[in-house]
């Protein structure tokens, strides 16, 4: 079984909790609060991720909004790319990345498609007003 973390709302987690988890997803924000390490570049994202994996973390994806997010495993840094909409209302765009992630991830897609395809959901999302009510139904989504 895969176990995924969002830690949200961000406040200080025990080391044993980072460690039974396989994926830890905070945003810039979080993963701030969790390090005390900044996000506001690629380059800053990724050491606070390290420093998040230093606690005990196996696999962090720093969601960045309309950046994209940064995957940060034992196998490197890699950058997920956002893909260009025009945002009405990031409301729940985190939690359409999370799920559809966990989806993708759990039908058998390495965590780099799952995080790209993931990133298509929460872009459609953001072109939507409300939470629930903007996520896309699978028919939606088309990855090229």
């Amino acid at each position: 079984m895969r176990t995924i973390l969002n830690p949200a709302p961000a406040s200080a987690l025990p080391r044993e909790l980072l460690e039974l988890s396989d994926l830890c997803i905070p945003n810039e924000t979080e993963i701030e609060t969790l390090t005390g390490k900044g996000a506001a570049s690629i380059e800053e994202a990724a050491a606070a991720a390290r420093e998040l994996q230093k606690m005990g973390a196996k696999s962090i994806i720093v969601t960045l909004g309309e950046r994209g997010a940064l995957i940060v495993d034992d196998q490197g840094v890699f950058p997920v790319p956002a893909l260009p909409v025009v945002a009405v209302d990031p409301t729940g765009a985190g939690d359409a990345f999370i799920g559809s992630l966990a989806v993708f991830w759990s039908e058998g897609q390495n965590l780099r498609e799952a995080a790209r395809r993931a990133n298509a959901v929460a872009a459609l999302t953001v072109t939507r007003h409300g939470a629930q009510a903007a996520f896309p139904g699978r028919s939606e989504v088309t990855f090229a």
